[in-house]
C-alpha cells in the first residue's frame, strides 16, 4: 500500500497535510486528504472539498440534470475542481469541462492531485476569468452550464459583481443554459449583501433568476424554472 492510500485511510481519523504552497493570489494554500477527500484550504476559507463542497452538491441535488441536456460546461474558478468531481461521482454525469483558474499553483496542484482521477476531459486554463469571458463572447462561444466560482480566500473580486460581467457571461450560454453564481451567505453581513445584490444587479441581467439558499451560501441561478422548488 503506497504512502497516499495509508494517508487516505489516516484521514477518516483526522485530517491529513499532503501539501504547503503560497503564491501571489493565496499566500496560503493547503492540501489536505480529509474523510478521503482531497481539500484545498486558503488561509480562511475552503476552495474545494470533492463531494462534501456542499453549496454546489445541494444545488444540483435541486435541479434536474437530466432535463438540461448538457454537454459543454464552463467553470470560473477551478480550485481543485470539486464542481466535475460532485456532478461525475454523485450524479454520474460525464461533460467536458472548460476551466478557468488564475492561480498558477491552484492549477498545478489539480494537474498533480484531481484532474487524474477524473474521467471527464477538462481543458484546464490558467487564465484571470473575467478576460477570458471578455475574448470568449466575440468568438461566440457556447456553454449549457457556467459555474461562477470565484474567491480570493472569503471575497468574490469586485469586477465579477458587476452587470456588464453577468451580462457578457449570459451571452455564452446555450439556447436552453444554465448560469450557477456562487455568493458567501454564511454570516448576517455576507447574507444582506447577498440579497441586495441578487435583487438589484443579478435579476437586472437575469429576471427570471432564483437565489438557492444553500444554509451557507446563496448559489443564483438565471433559471428559476430549473429548480425543484420543494427541495
Amino acid at each position: 500500500m503506497n504512502l497516499l492510500k495509508i494517508k487516505q485511510l489516516y484521514s477518516y481519523v483526522s485530517p491529513q497535510l499532503l501539501e504547503e504552497a503560497s503564491s501571489p493570489y493565496n499566500p496560503v494554500l493547503k492540501v489536505l486528504l480529509t474523510q478521503g477527500r482531497f481539500q484545498l484550504l486558503s488561509k480562511n476559507a475552503i476552495y474545494s472539498y470533492a463531494d462534501l463542497y456542499d453549496n454546489f452538491t445541494k444545488t444540483f441535488h435541486a435541479i434536474d440534470l437530466n432535463r438540461l441536456n448538457i454537454h459543454n460546461v464552463l467553470i470560473l474558478g477551478y480550485g481543485l475542481g470539486s464542481i466535475p468531481e460532485i456532478l461525475e461521482r454523485v450524479f454520474h454525469q460525464k461533460y467536458h469541462y472548460t476551466a478557468i483558474e488564475i492561480d498558477s499553483e491552484v492549477v498545478r496542484l489539480a494537474k498533480k492531485y484531481t484532474i487524474p482521477t477524473l474521467k471527464s476531459s477538462v481543458d484546464l486554463i490558467c487564465s484571470d476569468a473575467y478576460l477570458y469571458v471578455q475574448e470568449a463572447v466575440p468568438q461566440k462561444k457556447q456553454f449549457d452550464l457556467i459555474c461562477v466560482d470565484l474567491f480570493l480566500d472569503e471575497t468574490v473580486p469586485k469586477p465579477f459583481l458587476t452587470v456588464s460581467f453577468l451580462a457578457a457571461v449570459a451571452q455564452l450560454l446555450s439556447k436552453n443554459g444554465v448560469l450557477l453564481f456562487n455568493l458567501l451567505a454564511h454570516t448576517e453581513a455576507a447574507r444582506t449583501f447577498g440579497d441586495a445584490y441578487y435583487n438589484a444587479i443579478f435579476q437586472t441581467v437575469f429576471p427570471h433568476g432564483y437565489c438557492f439558499d444553500t444554509d451557507t451560501n446563496y448559489i443564483l441561478g438565471s433559471r428559476t424554472d430549473v429548480f425543484n422548488l420543494k427541495t
